[in-house]
């Protein structure tokens, strides 16, 4: 199940959570949900109504997935891609529903940390909100790959 990787404190935590250590789920949720909170919001954009409802989402699928985890890649990543598809599932609800996604302010988090220049900063805003529409529209395994590539950076082979 839990593969070892050298200096992967998470993936220790992780193993004790799934054994049912109340410490180590303490301390491993603490250190987990910046990273899903991140994921979640570099999908659904910072100030989306949903963003802290859809990291607790992701948290408690997380958990609940903890004791199929393999350790075919780190627990971040693992961590990673399950806000990624919770994310995903609140927009596709919304479209389903019809309501509005997110109020009209952007963050800085969402623009990369190399763009300094007035039009880098809004080229960058309009690509992720261009991302952001396109994942509702594909299919959900096209969708995943494309969020977890371009949203959050992860190479291919991850």
């Amino acid at each position: 199940m839990f593969r070892d990787r050298p200096h992967d404190e998470l993936a220790i935590l992780a193993a004790a959570a799934s054994r049912g250590s109340e410490r180590a789920v303490r301390s491993f949720v603490v250190a987990i949900v910046p990273q899903l909170l991140r994921a979640v919001r570099r999908v659904l954009g910072a100030r989306h109504l949903e963003v802290e409802d859809a990291t607790q989402e992701a948290l408690l699928g997380l958990m609940n997935a903890l004791p199929s985890y393999r350790g075919e890649a780190s627990i971040t990543h693992f961590a990673s891609r399950i806000a990624v598809l919770t994310a995903m599932n609140v927009r596709r609800r919304e479209a389903a529903a019809k309501r509005p996604r997110s109020v009209d302010t952007y963050s800085a988090e969402e623009w990369p940390a190399d763009a300094t220049a007035a039009d880098d900063l809004l080229d960058a805003r309009r690509a992720m909100c261009a991302v952001r529409e396109l994942l509702g529209t594909l299919p959900e395994t096209q969708a995943e790959a494309l969020a977890l590539h371009c949203v959050l950076g992860l190479s291919i082979t991850e």
